[in-house]
C-alpha cells in the first residue's frame, strides 16, 4: 500500500513535469528545466554566467513569467551556497554574472564611478532569488540586510576585478 503512494506521487509529480515542458515549449521558452526524476541540477544552468544584458533581461522575463523556474533557480542556489556567512554572496553573484554584465547594474542604482546611472540591481528576480536562497536554514542568522550589503560591495568592486583581469591578459 505504502509502495503504490509512492509510485503515485512520482507519477503526479513526473505529469506535472511533464505539463510544465510542454507549455514552455508552446510558449517558446528557452531556459528549459531539466526534467529527470533525479534531483540533478536544472539545464538552465549551463546559461551561467550571464554574459550580456540581453542574456540577463530574457532570464528576468522568464523568472518573472515561470515560478517553477524561479523555484528551480532558488534551490540550486541555495544549494551552492555552502558558507554560513554572508560571504556565499560572492559565489553566487560570481556564478550569476560576468564582470561585464555587472558593471551595469548597482544594488540600489546609484551613479557609478564612471559617472553612468546604473541600474536597479534591488528590483530584480535575481535578487529575490539570493535573497530566498540565503534563506535556507544554515544561513538563518545572516539576515537580509548583510546579504544585501554583500551585494552591494560586489557590485562596487566590479570595475577592479575588470581592471585587474585586463591586466592579467596583457
Amino acid at each position: 500500500m505504502i509502495r503504490e503512494v509512492v509510485w503515485e506521487r512520482r507519477h503526479m509529480r513526473l505529469e506535472e513535469k511533464i505539463n510544465a515542458l510542454t507549455s514552455m515549449a508552446e510558449t517558446g521558452n528557452k531556459l528549459l528545466v531539466n526534467l529527470s526524476s533525479s534531483e540533478e541540477a536544472p539545464s538552465f544552468i549551463e546559461k551561467f554566467p550571464l554574459s550580456s544584458i540581453e542574456e540577463f533581461e530574457e532570464l528576468e522575463e522568464q523568472l518573472q513569467s515561470n515560478y517553477s523556474l524561479y523555484k528551480a533557480l532558488v534551490k540550486e542556489l541555495a544549494r551552492r551556497s555552502s558558507e554560513e556567512d554572508a560571504s556565499f554572496v560572492y559565489k553566487l553573484l560570481y556564478f550569476l554574472l560576468k564582470d561585464s554584465v555587472a558593471k551595469e547594474y548597482s544594488l540600489t542604482g546609484k551613479v557609478g564611478a564612471d559617472g553612468v546611472m546604473k541600474k536597479r540591481f534591488c528590483d530584480t528576480k535575481l535578487h529575490k532569488a539570493i535573497l530566498d536562497a540565503g534563506k535556507k536554514p544554515a544561513l538563518a542568522h545572516v539576515g537580509v540586510d548583510k546579504i544585501n550589503k554583500k551585494i552591494g560591495e560586489w557590485f562596487r568592486q566590479t570595475g577592479t576585478r575588470m581592471r585587474r583581469s585586463l591586466g592579467r591578459t596583457e
